[in-house]
């Protein structure tokens, strides 16, 4: 048997060598995107939000259809069409949310940023290394 490999098997049986690499975080990662689109399927009932980062870097997140397209109503109006359809062009578009990815890469809730509390943009400056409030003016 290979050398490293008895090594890396004693280590794993050794309890007492723990790499701090192999424990995750519970802490929830909050991100800020800009809406740039939705694509959603009604029979599958999965969708994708396009988001845009602050480095201008396009994000596909996983999302439930329709729990999604309804917030997206709720938070920003003009978002469904008559179909009960997500308008291409809808009050979505341009929009900064909040926004929490789940251990499954499913987006777990997203909140607009001027419905953000206070706490939450402390948090999100603190989780990004950032010291002041952003301002968020589009």
């Amino acid at each position: 048997m290979d050398e490293k490999l008895m090594q890396h098997e004693e280590l794993d049986e050794n309890e007492d060598n723990i790499d701090v690499r192999d424990i995750e975080s519970d802490e929830e990662q909050i991100y800020l995107g800009t809406i740039r689109g939705f694509q959603g399927s009604w029979m599958s009932g999965l969708a994708t939000l396009i988001l845009e980062d602050e480095n201008g870097q396009m994000n596909y997140v996983s999302c439930d259809n329709g729990t999604t397209a309804r917030s997206l109503e709720m938070a920003f109006g003009n978002v469904l069409g008559n179909a009960h359809n997500v308008k291409e062009n809808g009050g979505h578009i341009g929009q900064k949310i909040f926004y929490v990815i789940d251990y499954m890469n499913v987006m777990e809730w997203f909140i607009p940023i001027d419905e953000a509390p206070e706490e939450l943009i402390q948090e999100y400056n603190r989780q990004h290394g950032q010291m002041s409030i952003p301002d968020f003016a589009m």
